[in-house]
């Protein structure tokens, strides 16, 4: 079909966490789904940068986002595998992911054509259920994205903690933000190779530039840390 997107096996895996905090939540959700699409559709990106998980918490913002996501996800034609053995694995993988108890399908993306083909899916969990399958927050192999809701900062910090070996996280927020963010960064450092932070401004998400500079200062003299 027209539309179909190609993709290889390394990069049908998406290991990156997106940790939206509050306050961008509920001022910029549109523009992060928006993001967010685009991070999925870009077939350049490692595995480390594209996301496989979205960790936000409840409150205005959130069902715009999950709205967003949702809508882009129904719309997306399906990723064209170079093997039907990888479909296979994706196939597994998000039937694995539904037999979770609390694991929901809120979305999915226009149907197959062809053997080689993965439609996209989206799944939502609460993160009470999520810590219990902890391997899930690890990635998403396939066009896959789990969206998880915190009902507040005590939920996310149980989620971080039970984190094991994650490749990539990425933060998303605004300087009133800051506190949050240094909190969770400082958890991340234990359990994750490589924390990224987006700056969220009235305009656009700035891939090159530093959340805040006290937050940047602090990964910086972590190992295996980097901010961007």
């Amino acid at each position: 079909m027209s539309g179909e997107r190609d993709g290889d096996e390394a990069g049908a895996l998406r290991a990156n966490i997106l940790f939206v905090l509050p306050d961008v939540l509920n001022a910029r959700a549109e523009q992060i789904a928006a993001h967010v699409d685009s991070l999925l559709t870009n077939a350049l990106l490692s595995p480390c940068e594209r996301p496989g998980v979205v960790v936000m918490q409840d409150g205005d913002g959130a069902r715009e986002l999950m709205d967003g996501l949702q809508f882009s996800c129904a719309s997306r034609p399906p990723l064209r595998l170079p093997l039907e053995e990888i479909v296979v694995r994706y196939v597994e993988s998000v039937e694995r992911l539904r037999s979770i108890p609390g694991v929901r399908l809120a979305a999915h993306g226009e149907s197959v054509t062809a053997a080689n083909e993965a439609a996209e899916t989206l799944f939502q969990v609460d993160a009470s259920a999520a810590v219990q399958h902890a391997w899930v927050l690890r990635g998403q192999y396939g066009p896959t994205l789990l969206v998880v809701s915190c009902a507040d900062e005590v939920e996310l910090s149980r989620l971080v903690a039970s984190l094991v070996q994650v490749p990539a996280a990425t933060i998303y927020g605004t300087p009133l933000d800051r506190p949050h963010a240094l909190r969770l960064a400082q958890q991340l450092s234990h359990r994750c190779a490589r924390i990224s932070s987006r700056l969220l401004d009235s305009r656009t998400i700035a891939a090159g530039e530093r959340l805040y500079d006290d937050l940047h200062r602090f990964t910086r003299g972590i190992g295996g840390i980097a901010t961007s």
